[in-house]
């Protein structure tokens, strides 16, 4: 089955969700990063983002919008002042991957796709550094993490198997906001559509 060639509407409003989620990561990625004490910072930007990826995809009516926002906002990341970093340019690429893939499933008519999608994209955050460093660094990578997590436990007086439990409340906690993310994009591409008096695909 041949993809259908972008029209001119496609092309400037996938332009315009790039360079509005650009704008976001650029300012509030930069001041969190700035401010290293802030908590779950991949996973704020990546909600912020899925918002915008799964709004793109009721709005635009294409299956891809989300990874072609997605690689308009990491090109224009790489743009930024001391923004060039590999870690955070793949992380944003690879999140519109996965909000595209998810929403490929099916119609985006109803919430439970756009749903699944902020929840898988929230539950890539979590391993992405060990993704991007274990392709950078080869197989130290592991050895690098296990050493980390030994003086980790170390300083809070558990054992490695112990700590274990320490991931449930933080997938629970990834799930919960990348399932209402989910959620939000969806309201918001309902609303533009409304407003602009488009039917949702």
């Amino acid at each position: 089955m041949r993809c259908k060639a972008m029209n001119a509407r496609e092309l400037v409003l996938i332009g315009c969700f790039g360079a509005v989620g650009a704008a976001l990561e650029i300012s509030i990625g930069t001041l969190l990063h700035t401010f290293r004490v802030v908590p779950f910072k991949g996973l704020l930007m990546a909600s912020i983002l899925v918002v915008l990826f799964v709004a793109s995809r009721l709005f635009i009516g294409r299956r891809s919008a989300p990874f072609l926002v997605g690689a308009v906002v990491a090109a224009l990341k790489m743009l930024s002042p001391g923004a060039g970093f590999l870690t955070v340019v793949a992380a944003i690429i690879m999140e519109g991957l996965v909000v595209s893939v998810v929403l490929a499933a099916g119609s985006a008519r109803r919430p439970i796709l756009p749903i699944l999608a902020g929840i898988a994209t929230a539950l890539y955050t979590i391993g992405h550094k060990f993704l991007i460093n274990g392709l950078i660094m080869g197989s130290d990578v592991v050895e690098l993490y296990l050493s980390v997590l030994e003086d980790v436990c170390v300083l809070l007086g558990i054992t490695p198997s112990d700590s274990l439990w320490l991931i449930v409340p933080l997938v629970a906690l990834h799930i919960a906001v990348g399932g209402i993310a989910g959620f939000i994009g969806w309201k918001l591409g309902r609303h533009l559509l409304r407003v602009t008096h488009h039917e949702s695909p």
